[in-house]
């Protein structure tokens, strides 16, 4: 059974791929729509499915928030340290945004909100981004060279390993998440517009 965030993905990977073969500029936002229209012409019934929801709300949570986040800080700072900006900065800001969109969506299906994500993904999205990485490079190296393909895939589980003990850890913490009552739909009209008023008129 095909789930919708992988349909997502697969439409998005293939109107990137169709543009950049047309020379065309590439529209995220258009694209993500496009997407789920492509999937609720398919299946309506999606729109009530707690991944089709999750998924599609983080993708526009990065898309739409996090380049207001990243507006916010001095323009100064970017220059500072590219590293700790790329690996330390954008991760926060990425997981800050999507968590303020999903906060009333993962209360209303499993009442609770994640307390440490931030912190968490600082340390898991670089790990998990290198294993991805060697992944492909293993995939790669395979052709020419299995011995180098072996050192490339054990690098990557390495990562993942590590990536899945780290989020063992926070999510054990004490403080790792509150539970919340589901709220009403009149909360999560108010919450959304709330939040588009501050994001947007900061």
């Amino acid at each position: 059974h095909i789930q919708p965030p992988e349909v997502r993905a697969s439409i998005m990977a293939g109107l990137i791929l169709l543009g950049t073969l047309l020379y065309k500029d590439v529209d995220l936002i258009n694209m993500v729509s496009f997407a789920g229209l492509v999937i609720l012409s398919v299946s309506p019934l999606f729109l009530f499915d707690v991944g089709f929801q999750l998924s599609f709300a983080s993708v526009f949570a990065i898309l739409l928030l996090y380049p207001q986040f990243k507006n916010l800080l001095p323009a100064q700072s970017r220059g500072l340290n590219r590293k700790l900006w790329k690996w330390v900065i954008t991760p926060a800001l990425i997981s800050l945004s999507v968590e303020i969109v999903l906060f009333p969506i993962l209360g209303y299906y499993f009442n609770l909100v994640p307390l440490v994500c931030v912190v968490a993904n600082v340390f898991i999205i670089p790990l998990a981004s290198i294993s991805v990485v060697l992944a492909c490079f293993t995939l790669f190296s395979a052709i020419f060279c299995t011995g180098l393909a072996s050192i490339f895939s054990a690098s990557s589980w390495l990562c993942l390993d590590l990536t899945l003990k780290l989020n063992q850890f926070f999510a054990n913490l004490p403080v790792a998440k509150i539970t919340i009552a589901a709220p009403s739909t009149f909360s999560f009209i108010s919450y959304y517009a709330l939040v588009g008023l501050v994001v947007w008129g900061i």
